[in-house]
């Protein structure tokens, strides 16, 4: 089966007409009006850029209002619209600062400021596990001591038959 390609010229007037075509300029927010995948972004099918197949509508936007995209860098939403397409509402950041800048329970994780019990998330009292997950260094010693009690009960009545 043949690729087909349409454009590796952002400045093709053609390809970016067929583009802006889908796009609803109305307000701050540009929403894309072709088809929207699965995740709630607009898709531009079958572009290449510099020889690599990009699909999604926010990407093209940007290269076709001039920007560079960057190789690693992901195209975040300013304005938290999926389907937005209005470079001025797109930046491109790392996967990293898109998660963190994000509303899902890795970026509040990262924003606590406490632990569930109130003992602040830094300092002496933060300790950062093998898996990247942020623990209450006094939750921990309070646990564990609390394991200790309940050995040592046990062991106790071990020793006395009970």
């Amino acid at each position: 089966m043949t690729e087909r390609k349409y454009c590796d010229n952002p400045a093709d007037p053609a390809m970016a007409n067929r583009f802006w075509n889908k796009v609803d300029r109305q307000n701050g927010c540009w929403p894309w009006t072709g088809y929207i995948d699965p995740d709630g972004y607009g898709a531009f099918p079958a572009v290449i850029i510099n020889g690599k197949k990009c699909i999604r509508a926010a990407r093209i936007a940007l290269w076709v209002s001039g920007h560079i995209i960057e190789d690693g860098l992901v195209v975040d939403h300013v304005c938290r619209n999926r389907s937005c397409v209005n470079p001025a509402h797109l930046r491109q950041i790392t996967n990293k600062e898109n998660v963190l800048s994000g509303v899902g329970a890795t970026a509040r994780n990262a924003a606590k400021q406490s632990c569930k019990r109130g003992h602040p998330l830094s300092g002496d009292n933060l300790m950062v596990n093998r898996r990247g997950e942020r623990n209450c260094l006094i939750c921990r010693h309070e646990r564990e001591a609390g394991y200790r009690r309940k050995l040592r009960n046990a062991r106790r009545e071990v020793a006395h038959g009970q």
